[in-house]
Formats: structure tokens, C-alpha cells, sequence
């Protein structure tokens, strides 16, 4: 009975932190002014914005309609909503209606990349 209190609470204290632990890159924080929404963003707390070559930017949310179309202060950036966003360690995944993204860091500063896999959504 020991030995399996034991390995049960060793195998607990094992999962516990990594369960807790926020990635050092990432962060989902809420919108200013809009309680319910929040976007992935930076260890520093600045949104991660996809740009597009012709200008402009998007921010990935989830929160759906308590979500502003533009995000606080940055007025260049459309806020689109996400089915869900999870961090993992150096990664983050965005999923929306139509496509599933996956974010890295690359480079050193704020470059991201975004890679865009789309799904098959039947019409």
C-alpha cells in the first residue's frame, strides 16, 4: 500500500508542473476591454500578428463574438476567431474553421512563421 502511495504521488508530481507550466515563448492574454477574449501573444505580452506581403496584419482569438474586430492600439491588425489555441513549448497551434496553423519562433525579435495546413471542411 506504501510502495503504491509511492509511485503514485511520485508520478503526480511529474505531470503536475509540465500540466501548469506556460510555455517561455507564449502566452494567451485577454483583449483590453473585452472580457471573454484572448490572443496569443509573446513572452513580453505583445500580440503575434500574421502579415501579409500587401499589408496588414491578423491576430488569432478565441472568445467569438465577445471579440472586437480590431485589436486595442493596434488599428492595422483584424482579429479573427479561432476554434481553439494551444502552446507547446516552442510551438503554438491555432485552429479556426478552415485551416490549422502552426507558429514558431523564427529568427531572433518578433519574427514568426506561420505554417497553414488546410482542412478538409465539407461544403
Amino acid at each position: 500500500m506504501l510502495r503504491l502511495f509511492l509511485v503514485a504521488s511520485a508520478l503526480l508530481s511529474l505531470s503536475v508542473p509540465g500540466a501548469l507550466a506556460d510555455s517561455p515563448w507564449y502566452r494567451i492574454i485577454p483583449v483590453p476591454g473585452a472580457p471573454g477574449c484572448k490572443v496569443l501573444a509573446d513572452a513580453n505580452g505583445r500580440p503575434i500578428q500574421q502579415r501579409y506581403e500587401k499589408g496588414g496584419a491578423r491576430i488569432y482569438a478565441i472568445g467569438g463574438k465577445a471579440c472586437p474586430e480590431k485589436f486595442p492600439g493596434e488599428s492595422y491588425a483584424t482579429i479573427s476567431t479561432a476554434r481553439s489555441i494551444t502552446t507547446e513549448g516552442n510551438f503554438a497551434r491555432i485552429t479556426t474553421k478552415t485551416r490549422k496553423l502552426v507558429v514558431t519562433r523564427g529568427g531572433t525579435g518578433n519574427n514568426y512563421t506561420f505554417a497553414i495546413n488546410k482542412l478538409d471542411v465539407p461544403r
